[in-house]
């Protein structure tokens, strides 16, 4: 049996403020509520210092409050893995 195709937009950079994470797990709050677009996906990988943790734990937090955290995914960077996984999602 054939999974439906999941839309998944992809980051790949250091996980931060200064970066535009916020800003764009924002855009993907915005476009989950539009039609035909509620099964979008983030899938975010980078570098983080301790201080981005705690950046990336109130995106969590956020995300948690609108029932969307399965929806996006916070990928470790450790040794390429998070590259890995954004080019290969596999779904």
């Amino acid at each position: 049996q054939a999974r439906a195709k999941v839309a998944t937009i992809g980051y790949l950079s250091r996980m931060c403020a200064d970066k535009g994470l916020d800003m764009l797990v924002e855009a993907l709050v915005a476009i989950k509520k539009r039609p035909g677009l509620a099964g979008v996906r983030l899938r975010a990988t980078g570098g983080a210092t301790r201080a981005d943790e705690k950046f990336i734990a109130g995106l969590r937090g956020r995300l948690r409050s609108l029932g969307m955290l399965d929806d996006v995914e916070f990928i470790s960077y450790e040794g390429g893995a998070g590259k890995i996984a954004i080019a290969d999602p596999g779904d």
